[in-house]
């Protein structure tokens, strides 16, 4: 399962086969939240991959949903087409598109799951962390366990 190196061997459990998920919509509160933690811990999880998934009707272009990271973190911003962040009153032949949800955002969350499978095809992930952006994650020990929980499924 895990990524194969040179001579055959299996390559070490790092932050290259992670990917953080955000259901992220436009707001100015979560664009905050967002930068702080690439001002933070992203820096901290070097290699890693971040998912965005933001509304279909958000109207920002991918580089203003993404915040600004040193490179140290891959940010991938998609767009959930059937989820809809803005209000629509339907007009006469023009039905609303998308399903409004909210905070709830289980289509949304949905689809970040179904684009971090996607990016696995294209790149060796073995964990999809979902993340909210009022999250601070610390992660000092959580490779260490994620290596551990890797061992643990190997042996099984």
């Amino acid at each position: 399962d895990g990524a194969l190196g040179a001579g055959g061997r299996a390559d070490r459990l790092g932050w290259r086969h992670v990917v953080f998920g955000y259901a992220v919509f436009e707001d100015v509160q979560t664009d905050r939240l967002l930068q702080a933690a690439a001002d933070t811990w992203f820096r901290m999880v070097r290699g890693a991959d971040v998912m965005l998934v933001t509304d279909g009707d958000d109207g920002r272009a991918d580089s203003s949903v993404s915040p600004r990271v040193d490179g140290g973190v891959c940010v991938h911003v998609r767009r959930c087409a059937s989820c809809r962040g803005k209000r629509c009153v339907p007009r006469k032949g023009q039905p609303c598109v998308g399903k409004r949800e909210g905070w709830l955002a289980r289509t949304k969350v949905l689809g970040l799951f179904s684009e971090m499978l996607a990016l696995a095809e294209e790149r060796p992930k073995r964990f999809f962390i979902k993340v909210d952006p009022d999250t601070v994650l610390l992660p000092h020990n959580l490779l260490r366990f994620l290596r551990y929980a890797a061992m643990e499924d190997q042996q099984r």
